[in-house]
């Protein structure tokens, strides 16, 4: 097997397992709102947003890594999108650091 194929199936099962942690965050989501107020703040919306679009972007990261395990005339920069988790994470800590209290 190529070295490509293998490390497209270990970047597979790392970020299933990532989709799979992500799901238990969009299952406490809600919980955001708890405190008095929250509704109405921007950045707690924002945060929910990161959250659920977590998993999808695991999802896309996954597409993108077998697309550049098999180059037929494509690009390596597909690899860029294993930054796609990862981009939830820092729009969620950005959004967090607005609402006071938060961290």
């Amino acid at each position: 097997m190529r070295p490509r194929v293998i490390a497209a199936i270990l970047l597979t099962i790392l970020l299933l397992f990532g989709a799979g942690t992500s799901l238990v965050l969009v299952m406490i989501s809600p919980f955001l709102f708890d405190a008095p107020g929250t509704e109405s703040q921007a950045a707690t919306w924002i945060m929910v947003g990161a959250i659920l679009s977590a998993p999808i972007m695991c999802l896309l990261a996954i597409v993108g890594v077998w697309i550049a395990a098999f180059p037929a005339g494509r690009s390596q920069w597909w690899y860029a999108s294993l930054a796609l988790p990862c981009l939830s994470g820092l729009v969620f800590w950005i959004a967090g650091s607005f609402r006071p209290g938060f961290f």
